[in-house]
């Protein structure tokens, strides 16, 4: 399922191209990050990270003001989405919300637990 992690609106400032990569390499070290340079595509990076029974993408847009998730292991990854949010400004109203809008959780910038993502 696809997960977004972005601003209500606008951001204060874009996200770093390069902190992005590092915090992705830092969770998942075995990923496979993959520079899409495609034009016609709105993401510039994709990054690929599977075991046995869970997987994750992370898309990165060219926008540099949001970031997707497509995975089957969200309430896992409290840790992760804290440090993605972390990269937007203090100032920003960060939600984590499905593709379909139904499900639509703020993201303080302390950062959530496993349990606030379980409603997913």
């Amino acid at each position: 399922m696809k997960y977004f992690i972005s601003p209500d609106k606008e951001p204060n400032a874009r996200l770093s191209e390069e902190r992005l990569l590092e915090i992705i390499s830092k969770y998942f070290p075995k990923s496979v990050i993959e520079k899409i340079d495609d034009e016609k595509r709105t993401y510039f990076y994709q990054t690929m990270f599977k075991t046995n029974d869970n997987y994750i993408d992370v898309f990165i847009p060219k926008t540099l003001d949001s970031v997707v998730l497509n995975t089957n292991m969200l309430s896992d990854l409290s840790a992760f989405i804290t440090d993605i949010r972390q990269q937007f400004s203090k100032q920003d109203n960060v939600l984590l919300y499905d593709e379909s809008y139904s499900y639509v959780v703020p993201i303080p910038f302390e950062g959530v637990t496993n349990d606030n993502l379980s409603q997913f």
